[in-house]
C-alpha cells in the first residue's frame, strides 16, 4: 500500500454528517438495548455483588494507563497514512497490553491476599481482555481515518448488543457479578475479530522508526493526558470502594452510570467529530463553525436530560433500578448538571485532541484534579459520598470553562449564545419544578422523569426565537450535501 493523503475537503461535511447519521443510529439503537440490559442486570445482582464489579472495574481502569499512549487517535490525527504505520501502531498496542499483563498480574496477588481470589481472577480476565481491544482500535482506526462508517456502524451493534445479551441470560442463571467480567471480555474480542474481516488488515511486521517517530510525537505527550483522564474518571470510585464497602461503591457507580448515560450515547459524535476537527485542524474558520454546531446540539441535548436528574432523581432510580437502589438518588441528584456539562467537556477535549494541543489539555485535566483529589478525600474524611459526587461536579463546571478559554481562538463567538438560552430554560425548568411541587406529587411517580425535558424544550423555544429552527436547516442542508 502506497503512502496515502488525507481526502479533499471538498464536500466533507456532508460527508461526515452522513458518516455520524450512520454510526448514530448504530449506537444509539444499540445504546438503548444495552443501556436497558446494565439495568436489569443491575437489578439482578443489587448494590452489593455489583459493587464487587464496579471496584474491580475501578482498579482494573488504573491499570488501563498502559493504554495511555493512544495509537489509534495518533492513527486517526496523522497527516499521512501508509502500512507500516498501521504495523507499527498494532505491534505497539501489543506491548502496551503486555504491559498491562504484568501489572494487572502484581494487583492480583495483592487483591487474592486482601480481599479475595474472585477479585483477582476478575482482574486478570480484564487484563487478557486488553489484547483485542487495543489491537481492535487500531485497525478500526483505518476505517475510521477512510470514512467507512457503515462499516465501524456494523461492527459496534454487532459486538455491543451480544455480549450485552449473554450477560444478562449469565447473571439470570446466576453467575454474578462474573456475567458482567465476561462481557467486557466479549466487547475486546467481538470487535478484534470483526474489525479484521470487514478491513481486510493483516499484521506482517512492517515496523519503520520514522513511523514509531511520528506515533510517539503524539502519544507521547497523550499518554500524560490519558493518564489523567483515567484518573479522574475514576480516582473517586476507587476511594469509595476502598472506604465505604461494596454497597456503597455499587450505588455510587449506578448513580455515575446513569449520569454518563448521555456521555457515552454521544460516542458516535465522538468518533466524527475527532475525524473532522483532524482534518480541518489547519483551517481554524471551518473549525469554528464545525465545532460550534456540535457544541450548540449537544448544550441542548445534555441539558435537557440534566433537568430529569435534577428534579426526579428518585423517580429515575426507582423506575430503571428498583427500590433496593433508592439510596443513589441524593447522589444522582448532586451528578445531574454533571451530567450535561460533561458531553460539553468531552467536545472541548475532542477538540483540544483533533489539534495536538495535548499539553494544553494536561493543564486542564491538572485544574480538575486540584480540585476533585481534596474533595474526595474530604468526603472519605467526613464519611459522605455526597461530597464525593460535589467534587466531581465542581472540577466539571471549572474544566468546562478553562476548556472554552484555552481554545478561545475557534471557541470566540460560541460562547454566551451557545449556552444562555439553554443555562436560562434548566434554570426556569426547576424553578417551575419547584412551585408546582405540590400538584405534581399528586401524579404517578412513573411519570416524573417524563415531564421535565418537554417544559425544558418549550422554554428553550422561547428563549431562542428561531435560532434552534436555523441551525437544524443547516445541518440537515450538510446531510443532503
Amino acid at each position: 500500500m502506497s503512502e496515502r493523503v488525507p481526502p479533499d475537503p471538498k464536500g466533507m461535511g456532508g460527508r461526515f454528517a452522513r458518516g455520524a447519521a450512520y454510526v448514530g443510529a448504530a449506537n444509539w439503537t444499540s445504546y438503548a438495548l444495552n443501556f436497558a440490559i446494565a439495568i436489569l442486570v443491575a437489578r439482578i445482582l443489587g448494590p452489593e455483588a455489583f459493587g464487587e464489579y464496579a471496584f474491580v472495574v475501578a482498579i482494573n481502569e488504573f491499570v488501563n494507563i498502559v493504554n495511555g499512549l493512544a495509537i489509534a487517535p495518533a492513527l486517526v490525527q496523522s497527516r499521512t497514512e501508509s502500512d507500516r504505520l498501521y504495523d507499527t501502531g498494532y505491534a505497539v498496542s501489543f506491548v502496551q497490553a503486555l504491559v498491562g499483563l504484568v501489572i494487572s498480574l502484581a494487583i492480583a496477588a495483592v487483591l487474592a491476599h486482601e480481599r479475595s481470589m474472585q477479585s483477582a481472577s476478575f482482574i486478570l480476565l480484564l487484563a487478557v481482555a486488553r489484547f483485542p481491544i487495543l489491537l481492535a482500535d487500531v485497525v478500526t482506526a483505518g476505517l475510521n481515518r477512510n470514512v467507512r462508517y457503515r462499516a465501524i456502524a456494523a461492527i459496534d451493534l454487532s459486538t455491543r448488543s451480544l455480549p450485552n445479551l449473554a450477560c444478562l441470560w449469565l447473571a439470570w442463571i446466576g453467575w454474578g457479578p462474573l456475567s458482567l467480567i465476561l462481557r467486557d471480555v466479549a466487547m475486546g474480542v467481538l470487535p478484534w475479530i470483526l474489525a479484521h474481516w470487514w478491513s481486510g488488515y493483516r499484521y506482517r511486521g512492517r515496523l519503520g522508526r520514522a513511523e514509531l517517530r511520528a506515533l510517539m510525537s503524539y502519544s507521547g505527550p497523550m499518554f500524560v493526558s490519558r493518564m489523567l483522564d483515567i484518573f479522574l474518571a475514576r480516582f473517586d470510585r476507587l476511594v469509595v470502594g476502598w472506604f465505604f464497602g461494596a454497597r456503597a461503591i455499587g450505588l455510587y457507580h449506578q448513580a455515575r452510570f446513569v449520569a454518563d448515560a448521555g456521555t457515552i450515547a454521544s460516542a458516535p459524535v465522538t468518533t466524527v467529530t475527532f475525524n473532522l476537527y483532524a482534518r480541518l485542524q489547519d483551517d481554524p474558520p471551518r473549525l469554528g463553525r464545525a465545532y460550534g454546531l456540535v457544541n450548540y446540539f449537544l448544550a441542548r441535548v445534555s441539558l435537557a436530560g440534566s433537568t430529569t436528574l435534577l428534579i426526579a432523581p428518585e423517580a429515575v432510580v426507582r423506575l430503571l433500578l428498583g427500590e433496593e437502589w433508592l439510596a443513589a438518588a441524593p447522589v444522582l441528584r448532586i451528578l445531574g448538571l454533571y451530567a450535561g456539562l460533561a458531553m460539553l467537556l468531552l467536545n472541548s477535549q475532542v477538540l483540544l485532541f483533533a489539534r495536538g494541543a495535548i499539553f494544553t489539555n494536561v493543564r486542564l485535566r491538572l485544574a480538575q484534579l486540584a480540585v476533585l483529589g481534596p474533595g474526595v478525600v474530604a468526603a472519605a474524611w467526613a464519611g459522605d459520598v455526597a461530597i464525593a459526587a460535589l467534587a466531581v461536579l465542581a472540577s466539571t463546571a471549572l474544566a468546562v470553562a478553562l476548556a472554552w478559554f484555552m481554545s478561545r481562538d475557534v471557541t470566540r463567538g460560541h460562547g454566551a449564545r451557545t449556552y444562555a438560552a439553554p443555562l436560562l430554560a434548566l434554570a426556569g425548568t426547576v424553578a417551575l419544578a419547584l412551585a408546582l411541587a405540590p400538584w405534581t406529587a399528586r401524579l404517578p411517580w412513573w411519570s416524573l422523569p417524563f415531564l421535565p425535558p418537554p417544559v425544558f424544550l418549550a422554554l428553550l423555544a422561547l428563549f431562542e426565537r428561531g435560532e434552534l429552527v436555523r441551525q437544524v436547516a443547516y445541518l440537515r442542508g450538510q446531510i443532503r450535501g
